[in-house]
């Protein structure tokens, strides 16, 4: 049945006595008292769907006793924000406690139920002191927490508290996980199963180094703790529950300080869940782990506001994961989730602040380790030490410091103890990345912390790992630097803190010989290559860069394989925003690292300037890298200046370029603008090239001589466009000309590029800027989508029904002159012919004779005098033969 959540308003009322076969929505006001449904005890009649009665002691908790259920299968009962199914839970003989003085009780129902066989239901109800150490919980899928009184401060002696728990699904069961069980020697803690009274667990005496807790395979639990008179010392707890399902694999883990323990796998799919004090950190490793194909191990780091971190191994991944992981914070826990068909061994072991010394087991892959608590500070004026042992006593231990911070007086000495020798000492904070090797077996890390203040933070972190002596391991610290290789296979490590960006130089690679770039990468733990030198690099330049980002360890790695690989190699930041000025009267212009490719996410300017004169540039070669959702870039632009204003032209990636490409300034300064975007593009081939020279002597593209037009300036630069437009009174016809005017660009002989010419006619007045609309004249152009009626243009004229066009012509056209061909004719009714038909005056019948029609074109001759100005397209318009035109003229 799906979760149901009420929300109830407590309604103020006046006091009432409770009665047998209470009424819905009754209130009780009473300190203690017994409530009853309605018709009880003979039979249930209850005939609304809610019935709600309202519960107020007046001060501390109230007490339930639920004496008498029946109740048909399906009936609700909420109260104190618990949900009861009747038919899934047992209610009677069970005493619960609410957390305040006032409460609702409703019961809700189907109303289709019989209810002929079922008396309702009859509980007592009393006021208890609101400090009685008893209260009910109902159980979630996520972890909720119990505390004794005024945790983390002692309980009082000779105190008794119990916690009732229930599920809020039928068949799911109770799980729970201890966080702190430091009650004292003489207190007892007994879990029951409340269905039966039997015990799940316990008695259990405190205080408690470590429990394990499977699954109660119980939906109701009850907690009791009992506190002796005698008791003393530190006496607090703290445990969470969570419900699950039934036949759910899930084992919980409580460790106290100091103590290694220790997690098997199950035979089944299980989750395994790691729990310290909640004033601890906690510190897990596996020892060993085997996970068939198609299985999986998840480890999530877990607090209280949520999910923290998550690693996902998988059978791909055991020559990488991650085996040690570290609490970030105190109280955090860890759930480790495995499939069936996974083994592992795994410890854990929880640690205070100022725990010391501790003991690790070196292997061949490489595991984190950090000082007591970190990230906080470790005590002043302490002392602490560090064993690292080779689990393999053949090999060495290498240390990696990855932060080492130190105060003054602060001292880290690394001792050899198979030889009782000092391999390194550190007094001040290290900002550079340290890297230690043992000459045995064994390593000791001793710090002894002064009593001075600290103001860089007083902690470490490092990996480590066991070696083979013969191993060629070298590593490099610092944000800059170079080296050679050696005659040897070898494995170079560069630590940073920046991006970096490598140059390797004098590159001799043999036969089956080659020099692998890594990056290391966080999420997930492993090697990336960022590129392969081989034989066929020998005597070329290489470049590379790291990608950054949150998933960079900050570690680069160079493999060589062959004893006779050789190279210099050059490292130092990445600058992603570059400026590079070239000079002189000639030279070549190249993208960076050319002519190797070039590396992502590089914003370069450069910006040529010749001593006099202008700069002509010439791109020679152009292949530019395409992104998912940007494109590299090369703008060139007029001057010192970047403006879309001064832009000349340029280059995209995935668009075809036409090279060579000629580009010239206005003075002795060009400046062209590289962006390249964060898309992989080391293996790609992409790079491009371009040569200047000085120009003193530049041929100019005197105005073309269109009639008509003016153009945007008299004298254009080669490689520059200039705009021609039409004269006033003027238009260019071509309506698919969206700009209205005509470019060419100024070739660099002096002449102009082919292409359209400007061809601007006169404009004629618009018709309905001199004659008024009306739905008699109508009049459509000939050039329906030119922008004004134009030389050329003809007028078609019509009348609407029961009118005849007449004192002029059907079409007239514009002139060159601005004006029409003709005058517009006028539009004349025509008579009605059933009214006239005994008429014989042909003039009659038309409605007009000549007398009259004389006299109207004598009225139209006068008020005519021509048509001019500019006027925009019009397809059909009306107007009155009665409204005079201005100035019409004719040609």
């Amino acid at each position: 049945m799906n979760a149901v959540i009420f929300y109830f308003c407590l309604i103020v009322g006046v006091q009432m006595t409770p009665v047998q076969g209470s009424s819905c929505d009754d209130r009780f006001d009473n300190p203690q008292g017994e409530i009853t449904t309605p018709g009880f005890p003979n039979r249930l009649a209850l005939n609304q769907s809610l019935c709600r009665f309202q519960i107020d002691v007046g001060s501390g908790k109230i007490e339930l006793k639920f004496e008498n259920v029946s109740l048909p299968d399906g009936y609700i009962i909420t109260f104190a924000s618990f949900l009861y199914i009747i038919g899934e839970n047992r209610l009677e003989s069970r005493n619960f406690y609410t957390p305040r003085h006032k409460i609702d009780i409703s019961f809700i129902y189907p109303g289709n139920t019989s209810r002929n066989s079922y008396t309702g239901v009859k509980l007592r109800y009393k006021r208890i002191p609101a400090d009685t150490c008893i209260s009910n919980h109902k159980s979630l899928h996520f972890d909720v927490e119990i505390q004794s009184p005024g945790y983390p401060n002692n309980y009082q002696a000779n105190l008794t508290c119990e916690y009732y728990i229930d599920v809020y699904k039928k068949k799911n069961f109770i799980q729970i996980g201890f966080i702190d069980m430091s009650f004292g020697p003489n207190d007892v803690f007994t879990m029951y199963d409340t269905n039966d009274n039997s015990i799940l667990l316990g008695p259990l005496t405190g205080p408690r180094d470590g429990i394990q807790m499977n699954s109660t395979n119980s939906s109701s639990v009850r907690i009791v703790v009992n506190a002796s008179s005698t008791s003393n010392g530190v006496r607090k707890y703290a445990f969470v529950f969570r419900e699950v399902l039934q036949g759910t694999c899930v084992k919980e883990y409580y460790s106290d300080v100091g103590v290694e323990q220790r997690v098997s796998s199950a035979r089944e799919t299980c989750l395994h869940v790691v729990r310290s004090k909640k004033d601890t950190f906690l510190r897990l490793w596996f020892e060993s782990l085997v996970i068939s194909p198609e299985n999986f191990v998840v480890v999530t780091l877990r607090s209280s506001r949520g999910k923290i971190d998550t690693w996902n191994l998988t059978s791909n991944d055991l020559g990488h994961y991650r085996r040690n992981f570290e609490a970030l914070e105190k109280g955090n826990w860890f759930e480790i989730e495995q499939t069936k068909n996974v083994s592992f061994d795994l410890r854990f072991m929880s640690y205070s602040s100022g725990m010391c010394p501790f003991y690790k087991e070196s292997e061949s892959f490489e595991s984190g380790f950090s000082s007591p608590g970190y990230p906080d500070n470790l005590p002043s004026n302490s002392s602490c030490e560090f064993y690292f042992t080779a689990q393999d006593e053949t090999k060495v231990v290498s240390l990696k410091f990855k932060e080492l911070l130190l105060s003054p007086g602060d001292l880290v000495t690394i001792y050899d103890p198979t030889r009782n020798s000092i391999i390194a000492k550190y007094y001040r904070t290290e900002q550079l990345l340290v890297s230690v090797k043992s000459k045995g077996g064994a390593i000791r890390v001793v710090v002894n912390t002064s009593g001075n203040q600290t103001t860089v933070g007083r902690r470490f972190l490092l990996d480590h790992k066991a070696l083979s002596p013969d191993v060629c391991l070298i590593e490099y610290v610092g944000r800059a630097g170079q080296f050679s290789s050696v005659n040897r296979s070898c494995e170079f490590n560069i630590f940073y803190s920046a991006a970096i960006e490598l140059t390797f130089k004098n590159i001799k690679v043999p036969e089956n010989g080659t020099i692998e770039v890594f990056q290391r990468t966080k999420y997930p733990v492993r090697n990336e290559i960022l590129g392969t030198i081989k034989s066929e690099d020998s005597g070329t330049t290489k470049y590379f860069r790291n990608t950054g980002g949150t998933s960079g360890e900050r570690l680069i790695s160079i493999r060589t394989n062959g004893a006779s690989v050789m190279f210099r190699l050059n490292f130092k930041p990445f600058v992603s925003d570059r400026i590079v000025t070239l000079g002189g009267s000639n030279g070549t212009l190249c993208s960076p690292y050319y002519p190797e490719t070039y590396l992502r996410g590089i914003m370069q300017i450069y910006h040529v300037i010749v001593p006099n004169g202008h700069v002509m540039l010439n791109f020679t070669e152009m292949q530019l890298t395409s992104g998912r959702f940007f494109n590299d870039l090369v703008t060139i632009y007029d001057g010192n200046t970047t403006s879309e204003k001064g832009k000349l032209g340029g280059f995209e990636g995935g668009t075809p370029s036409v090279v060579p490409a000629w580009f010239l300034s206005s003075s002795n300064i060009i400046t062209v603008k590289f962006a390249c975007v964060e898309d992989d593009a080391l293996r790609r081939k992409n790079r491009f090239k371009a040569s200047y020279v000085t120009k003193t002597q530049v041929k100019y593209c005197d105005a073309l001589k269109w009639p008509n037009t003016h153009p945007e300036r008299n004298l254009t630069l080669p490689g520059r466009t200039t705009k021609y437009f039409c004269n006033k009174n003027y238009l260019n016809p071509d309506y698919k000309n969206i700009f209205k005017w005509v470019e060419r660009k100024c070739n660099f002989g002096g002449d102009w590029n082919q292409g359209d010419t400007l061809i601007c006619k006169r404009i004629c007045p618009r018709l309905d800027e001199k004659l008024k609309e009306n739905s008699t004249l109508r009049w459509s152009y000939s050039f329906t989508y030119a922008r004004a009626p134009h030389d050329g243009t003809n007028v078609r004229f019509t009348c609407g029904f029961g009118w005849e066009l007449t004192g002029g012509p059907e079409i007239i056209t514009c002139t060159s002159h601005g004006n029409y061909s003709a005058f517009p004719p006028t539009c004349k009714k025509l008579p009605d012919r059933k009214k006239n038909e005994g008429s014989s005056s042909n003039a009659w019948k038309y409605g007009v004779g000549f007398g009259s029609t004389a006299f109207i074109i004598a009225i139209v001759i006068a008020v005519l005098r021509g048509c001019f100005g500019c006027c925009s397209v019009c397809e059909s318009k009306t107007a009155s033969s009665s409204i005079q035109l201005e100035s019409m003229s004719t040609t």
